[in-house]
């Protein structure tokens, strides 16, 4: 028995419905953690989040982007079978970082928070494999009631749990690890899994690590080469500072479902134009998508770049000590806009099947960041973080852009060449 919606439906409407669901319910998560929990907790919790960030981008690359791929082509049987290996791969996955995470929390003196933090991130990539499978499936609208209850259900839980003043990292942790469990019963009822018996296994596993393995190495780059500053100033400067450097980043995150939502355009709209009309074609298309979701994106952030006091003392409140982080603010709106110009171009190489591409370029602007990182987080704390951070998008957005050009480049000097060719024969 299937719950809820049955309608098979690939509109962008459902899609991006779905996205601003998810996007809401984590925003809200860390604005309502940043206002009720003191900085150094709020500092260990963001440098946990930062983990399981890592977790959740390599489980992204190795299990939900293969089935997203393989799914969209397999009927809803096949669906059903890819999302049951998917929950067992997930199983093994979750397993092996949620005992490392609990041996973690043991060696920093915190072992109350190893158990709730594991099952945040079991039930958490759990919940993520078995959404991906309806998505797989078009099913974006029936996505909507078990990302709702995940989301938006933590969310409201750790509102109830500062109004009756138990809210804790512990219980936070608890709240996102219970609301995924029910997320992931209800969902799993709607694609009709019953069981998790699978014969095609070792089948899957070849083609999921073939497909995952540089998205896996990208993904981990990308995310390591950000979750490094809360880590970075956890170290040196103390967990309130990395606190402090998660608050600024809920800030300007708000704008990360235009991010998401231009990206899952660009992928099938590029790829298409670049097989009827080449990688020019295909760029346009990046570039048209792109232009579309930063009229969305350039006001808001011109606005924070204006008054990131008034923003800042809107979501923290006046008195909080996040108020007055203006001018680490404005570097980190500007910062934003650029790292959105860099996936856009990223999204369009990987359109084009230049993954490794995309990979190297991650590698070296890591490298930057981590380089320069260091040093000017001993030298300037905050600030110092968000300037090399900044540098590192920088440089990020400069190598995809020649990136780009030269595919396209390429195409055009190898085109010529054909025709050439073809003219001088008799």
């Amino acid at each position: 028995m299937e719950l809820f919606d049955k309608t098979r439906t690939g509109s962008g409407f459902w899609s991006l419905t779905d996205q601003a669901i998810v996007s809401l319910g984590n925003f809200l998560t860390n604005i309502l953690l940043a206002r009720e929990l003191a900085p150094k907790e709020y500092g260990t919790y963001a440098i946990l989040l930062g983990v399981l960030l890592v977790i959740y981008g390599t489980h992204g690359a190795i299990v939900t982007y293969p089935l997203l791929l393989l799914g969209s082509s397999e009927s809803q049987d096949g669906v059903r079978s890819l999302t049951v290996f998917s929950m067992w791969l997930t199983s093994g996955i979750g397993l092996v970082f949620g005992a490392g995470l609990i041996i973690g929390c043991r060696a920093f003196a915190r072992p109350s928070l190893g158990p709730w933090v594991a099952a945040a991130i079991f039930f958490w990539i759990a919940q993520e494999s078995v959404r991906r499978g309806l998505m797989a499936d078009m099913r974006f609208r029936g996505a909507i009631w078990g990302d709702a209850i995940s989301y938006l259900g933590q969310a409201a839980v750790i509102y109830l749990l500062a109004h009756i003043g138990r809210l804790s990292i512990e219980s936070a942790f608890g709240a996102i690890a219970a609301t995924s469990l029910i997320a992931t019963v209800v969902q799993s009822a709607q694609l009709g899994i019953r069981s998790l018996r699978l014969r095609e296994a070792r089948s899957f596993l070849g083609r999921f690590w073939n497909l995952g393995r540089w998205m896996a190495l990208s993904n981990f780059t990308g995310i390591f080469s950000v979750q490094f500053f809360p880590w970075a100033l956890a170290w040196l400067q103390g967990a309130s500072m990395a606190g402090a450097f998660q608050a600024l980043s809920n800030v300007v995150g708000v704008t990360n479902p235009i991010f998401i939502s231009v990206a899952n355009l660009i992928i099938p709209a590029s790829g298409r134009a670049r097989s009827e009309r080449g990688p020019k074609a295909a760029f346009h298309e990046a570039v048209r998508y792109g232009a579309q979701g930063a009229f969305f994106v350039l006001p808001y952030l011109i606005l924070v770049l204006i008054w990131p006091h008034q923003v800042l003392s809107i979501l923290y409140g006046r008195h909080s000590d996040y108020a007055n982080l203006t001018t680490a603010l404005r570097i980190f709106s500007a910062a934003q806009f650029v790292y959105y110009v860099a996936v856009v171009l990223a999204t369009l190489l990987n359109a084009l099947g230049h993954t490794r591409t995309t990979f190297y370029v991650l590698v070296v602007s890591a490298l930057v960041t981590i380089g320069l990182g260091i040093p000017f987080v001993i030298w300037k704390g905050l600030l110092g973080a968000v300037v090399t951070m900044s540098l590192g998008i920088l440089v990020r957005a400069v190598l995809l852009w020649f990136a780009a050009q030269r595919q396209i480049l390429e195409f055009q000097v190898d085109r010529v060449e054909s025709q050439e060719i073809a003219q001088s024969l008799p």
